[in-house]
């Protein structure tokens, strides 16, 4: 839900906050992130849209673009997979600045989720 108070950061502002996080994940995860980006656009492109099955970029918080690790089977010297947070829509959800972080950790733990192969289950857990 979108509301008329929200926060925006400067992109590297926006950045560092992302970086902060993802370095305060468990160390689990950290480790099951080998040749995984977490990368931050504004915007999802239309093709982001598209392959989520959105129209309204909005409504895009992060994407995961790579093949889970369950799927992989000879996986060398392949391009990073990488995950998309969108920092406009994030921040749109937001009154402040811990909300926001708070936002970006569920949206981060969520597409990593994706990369881990987990299954919507699985996923809807991480909101509880």
């Amino acid at each position: 839900m979108r509301n008329n108070l929200t926060i925006q950061l400067s992109r590297t502002c926006f950045e560092r906050t992302v970086l902060e996080i993802a370095d305060l994940l468990p160390s689990g995860i950290k480790e099951s992130l080998d040749n995984v980006q977490i990368l931050v656009r504004a915007w999802p492109s239309h093709e982001q849209l598209s392959t989520a099955g959105l129209d309204e970029r909005h409504d895009l918080l992060g994407l995961y673009e790579g093949i889970p690790r369950i799927e992989r089977g000879n996986y060398n010297l392949s391009l990073p997979d990488v995950i998309w947070l969108f920092q406009r829509p994030l921040e749109s959800l937001c009154e402040d600045y811990w909300q926001l972080r708070a936002e970006i950790r569920m949206t981060m733990l969520h597409e990593i989720g994706h990369h881990l192969g987990w299954d919507d289950q699985q996923l809807e857990a991480l909101e509880a």
